[in-house]
């Protein structure tokens, strides 16, 4: 199955790389870095210390990492999103296939970011496309239309759980 998902990739063009590597059990949403609760764990587990200098909680807690989530533009979920819509729509349907395609494609959207922290973005990207938030936020990614729904879907807690970062990105939203 691995293999079907990689040349799937090199068909449409969606990443140059092979798909993050699963682990964990693959139907329990997004991981934490390192493995966590299961779920999805990035090749550097999250594992960069904090910028407060204590241990990581996450994929992207990491100076480098959040200095590329704030500086984004458009953001990292805006580009993830567009990713879901265009790139990786041939896995509609598909929530493995779509969050690896995903993933890979933020991974090529914004090079600087890890490819953990990548990892992040796809899932959540997976979980707004599994509790059909995805149609709320189509347009806009933080506004509060799709703020309620990823929050009810719990999407917004795993993404919290993944990076290691409060809050959902969005300025303008309370973490």
């Amino acid at each position: 199955m691995k293999w079907v998902l990689v040349l799937s990739f090199c068909f449409v063009g969606c990443t140059e790389q092979p798909p993050p590597t699963a682990t964990g059990n693959p139907g329990s949403g997004i991981g934490v870095g390192g493995g966590g609760s299961g779920g999805f764990s990035g090749v550097d587990g999250g594992t960069d210390a904090a910028v407060d200098g204590g241990e990581s909680r996450g994929a992207c807690d990491n100076e480098a990492d959040l200095g590329v989530i704030e500086g984004a533009n458009p953001s990292v979920r805006d580009v993830a999103r567009d990713c879901g819509s265009f790139e990786c729509a041939i896995f509609f349907g598909n929530s493995l296939g779509y969050e690896s395609c995903v993933s890979g494609c933020v991974n090529n959207q914004v090079p600087d970011l890890s490819t953990g922290c990548t990892v992040c973005y796809g899932g959540s990207e997976r979980c707004s496309h599994d509790s059909l938030c995805i149609l709320r936020c189509r347009n806009d990614t933080c506004s509060a239309m799709c703020f309620d729904c990823m929050t009810l879907a719990g999407c917004i807690e795993e993404l919290e759980e993944c990076t290691g970062i409060p809050g959902d990105s969005c300025p303008d939203q309370a973490p």
